[in-house]
């Protein structure tokens, strides 16, 4: 919230954004995509190897390898930052203003491959080892989310080659971007909320049976008050 603060979340007057806040909202994204990048793909060694301990030698040595990758992307956001080129002074339509500075094309390029990587593998994981309802939503927003990072590298590409002005709120852009969003919780929620009924009645059927239970073997007869 500190760094989209400008952009008029808080209720206050949209401000342009830092490029200071750009990269650090670019940071936190590949640390998102580090962290769901990890999960899924423990969770794939886990169905490949029929290990549960997910602590083995050789999945830790992969999950390290994707953490040296994840810190080595922040790392070059930020160095791609002190690159000689002129000042980048805050703006609200960045990528028309700055789209031919190679300085942004290579700091969007790192931010859309950690944005539709997870996208992707999310889909395809649950693709793989789910199935009903929760499989095909969640599927179809990891496939959207791959086709909205598509967009937007596309977009970044011709803005650098053509000089082209882009429009910051394209429609095709937009609806995959909600799509993603929307797909993705629908599918979380088709998961979670079905399990949660069924631990919820599993623990009313359990707290029943054990009060039954306490009355068939506890009489008001055996109760030393009386």
């Amino acid at each position: 919230m500190r760094m989209y603060a400008p952009l008029g979340l808080t209720g206050s007057q949209r401000q342009p954004l830092t490029i200071e806040n750009r990269i650090w909202g670019m940071t936190w994204t590949v640390i998102g995509g580090w962290a769901m990048l990890s999960l899924l793909f423990a969770i794939y060694w886990s169905h490949r190897t029929g290990q549960q301990q997910w602590a083995g030698r050789e999945l830790g040595r992969r999950l390290r390898a994707l953490s040296g990758i994840a810190g080595a992307s922040v790392a070059l956001l930020w160095l791609v930052a002190l690159m000689p080129g002129p000042e980048l002074a805050p703006s609200n339509d960045f990528l028309n203003q700055y789209g031919g500075d190679l300085r942004v094309v290579l700091q969007q390029l790192i931010f859309a491959i950690w944005l539709g990587v997870p996208f992707g593998m999310w889909g395809w994981t649950t693709w793989q080892y789910r199935r009903g309802v929760t499989r095909w939503i969640t599927t179809a927003g990891g496939v959207c989310g791959v086709l909205w990072t598509v967009w937007k590298v596309t977009g970044v590409a011709v803005r650098y080659s053509t000089s082209d002005r882009i429009g910051l709120q394209s429609p095709i852009s937009v609806a995959l971007g909600s799509a993603t969003l929307l797909l993705l919780v629908c599918g979380l929620l088709a998961g979670a909320i079905p399990a949660a009924i069924r631990r919820a009645r599993e623990q009313r059927d359990y707290r029943r049976a054990r009060r039954i239970d306490d009355e068939q073997h506890y009489s008001s007869a055996e109760d030393p008050v009386a």
